[in-house]
């Protein structure tokens, strides 16, 4: 978005894409507190399925918009935004991975991809450390299986990545 539409629009683009997944999460996570759930006061409800499902399916709908003939975007914003409602400590040290990744190679897609693959390594290996709530088995499956489909649609900037053909952002003040 930020090549072709400029950064302004950029961030603007990036802020209904993480509001996309986090509304997604917080109606699920709102719907079980209507229904009476019996740990509607436990924080570990949080990671209950419905919420989760709620957030896969924003991302989902972010790659595959029916509305734009299922062609839409690689989803690493609303993965992360994701993956920070169900994971928040693992996503915001995988967001400083990124940023860091970004400034030293210039290259979004190499910044994205590598930490897509770092994501569920971190929430598999250290998520129980980190996080200060459980992180469920089916968590980390849905976790995973974001960051996978997000690769996938990376193919065409791991191609351009590996023949050193990827465009280098500038961070100027063009």
């Amino acid at each position: 978005a930020g090549r072709v539409l400029g950064k302004k629009i950029f961030f603007i683009v990036a802020l209904l894409d993480i509001l996309k997944g986090v509304i997604a999460f917080l109606l699920g996570w709102l719907a079980i507190n209507i229904s009476g759930y019996e740990f509607v006061n436990d924080y570990k409800f949080k990671l209950s399925l419905l919420p989760q499902i709620a957030a896969f399916s924003s991302f989902i709908g972010h790659l595959f918009p029916v509305f734009f003939k299922f062609k839409g975007g690689k989803g690493v914003t609303t993965c992360f935004a994701t993956n920070a409602c169900i994971a928040p400590i693992s996503a915001l040290i995988l967001i400083g991975f990124w940023a860091v990744l970004l400034i030293a190679t210039k290259l979004m897609g190499l910044a994205s991809v590598l930490a897509l693959i770092f994501y569920p390594i971190v929430l598999w290996l250290f998520g129980a450390e980190l996080e200060s709530i459980d992180i469920t088995f089916q968590a980390k499956i849905i976790g995973t299986a974001v960051c996978s489909i997000s690769i996938i649609k990376h193919r065409a900037n791991i191609v351009r990545i590996i023949k050193g053909q990827e465009k280098r952002l500038s961070f100027g003040s063009k």
